[in-house]
């Protein structure tokens, strides 16, 4: 009876350093998956600001070279509110893929707390038994 204790206990503590493990895993995954998203959402918020910088050049002009003709102020207006239309929806998009990957991130680290609470459960069945 004790060597199959013993040997239980050698399993139970061999799934608990695995489940370290996989946690020390998922929180670096994790670091990794935000830092990628933040300089993602850099360079777009970098983008934003080159789009307004060039509609801003563009409605400084009298003449819009592609088209030969200066803006009123209604097709001005219109293409303020186009840029910042585009930018919402990068922002919107680039939140919403975030949030996707928290939540898939999330609900790893709540299998994993699970399988660690039944672990611990087991051990504390286990040395209740002896």
């Amino acid at each position: 009876m004790q060597c199959k204790t013993d040997a239980l206990i050698i399993i139970i503590y061999d799934m608990t350093v695995d489940l370290q493990e996989m946690f020390c895993k998922q929180k670096g995954y994790l670091e990794e998956e935000l830092d990628y998203r933040k300089q993602a959402l850099d360079q777009a918020y970098m983008q934003i600001q080159e789009l307004e910088a060039t509609l801003y050049n563009a409605l400084q002009q009298d003449k819009v070279i592609k088209y030969g003709e200066p803006l009123d102020e209604l097709q001005k207006d219109e293409l303020r509110a186009a840029v910042e239309k585009l930018r919402r929806q990068m922002l919107r998009k680039s939140r919403e893929y975030d949030c996707q990957v928290l939540q898939e991130r999330m609900e790893l680290l709540h299998q994993a707390h699970q399988v660690q609470f039944m672990t611990r459960l087991i051990i504390c069945n286990i040395f209740s038994c002896m």
